[in-house]
């Protein structure tokens, strides 16, 4: 204290009892802030392994990738009682279940940990794409196969989407040029839990093309050909959202580091919306649970 402080009825000099006071409560918040920071740095190897963790694509299926895509990590604020300092680390990803090629990586370092308050229990939401890439590849594959060597021939199968309606465009080539649309409604079971295209139909506009390669190769064929590419426009997505719970108990319930581990569960998992982008079909999935980082 620069200033001395007098008591004024008696004219006594109180700053050294005052000071003695001052410095047992900064000797006491000094402690305090000394026993935080080893938790702070014991804290961060393992966010850093399960940082490092949620980066690699897990697969669920043949074909079928879980990635988690982490973005940003937080620490909440320390709390105690006795001996024992309590805190939590949230980590913010966005999680996907892609279908096709394994998803390549890409690798970020864990980004400094900023204090925020920890929401209750975590809540994982899990988009489900199906690229039309993966469905386009697998129907011409199927259609050149067949149509090969008669006078029209399959040569590309496109799939885009119009609002919740897909549309599948053939083109052909040989004597019969043109292209055959098929179109049918794309729509989420909850009661079997599968994705589908339901009443796969030709357009009216593909019926002058239809009439041409009626004889030579069959309207009917193409469409069977179409069905069997998209599994029958029907995906089990239940199928992979059972996957992804269980992979992601999994991984809540493993060792991070010497002497520290999570520990969890998902609770329940809950279908949000259905939507479609320029590249693909997606499902949008919430998985519900709860977690904890135990440290010995």
């Amino acid at each position: 204290l620069l200033d001395p402080c007098r008591a004024t009825v008696f004219n006594i000099d109180a700053s050294p009892l005052i000071r003695r006071i001052l410095d047992g409560q900064l000797q006491r918040v000094r402690r305090a802030i000394d026993s935080i920071i080893p938790v702070t740095v014991t804290v961060k190897p393992a966010a850093d392994s399960l940082w490092r963790t949620l980066q690699h694509a897990v697969p669920l299926d043949s074909g079928v990738w879980l990635t988690m895509s982490p973005d940003a990590a937080r620490l909440a604020p320390l709390t105690g009682s006795g001996g024992a300092v309590r805190t939590s680390v949230t980590l913010i990803a966005y999680p996907r279940v892609v279908v096709g090629a394994r998803p390549t990586p890409v690798y970020r370092p864990l980004p400094t940990l900023t204090l925020a308050e920890a929401p209750p229990g975590i809540h994982v939401p899990v988009d489900i794409e199906i690229p039309f890439a993966d469905i386009e590849q697998r129907a011409t594959a199927q259609l050149v196969g067949e149509t090969a060597g008669k006078e029209a021939r399959v040569e590309r199968v496109k799939v885009w989407s119009a609002g919740d309606t897909a549309v599948v465009q053939i083109d052909l080539a040989g004597k019969v040029a043109g292209s055959l649309y098929l179109v049918g409604r794309v729509d989420y079971d909850p009661t079997s839990r599968l994705l589908t295209i339901a009443d796969l139909r030709y357009t009216v506009q593909s019926r002058d093309v239809m009439s041409r390669i009626r004889v030579s190769l069959g309207a009917s064929r193409i469409k069977r050909a179409v069905e069997a590419a998209t599994s029958g426009g029907r995906w089990n997505v239940g199928a992979l959202l059972d996957q992804a719970r269980d992979r992601l108990t999994q991984e809540l319930n493993r060792s991070l580091a010497p002497g520290t581990q999570v520990s969890g569960g998902i609770e329940s998992v809950s279908v949000k919306a259905l939507y479609t982008t320029q590249s693909s079909f997606v499902l949008r999935v919430v998985l519900d649970g709860n977690a904890q980082l135990i440290m010995q």
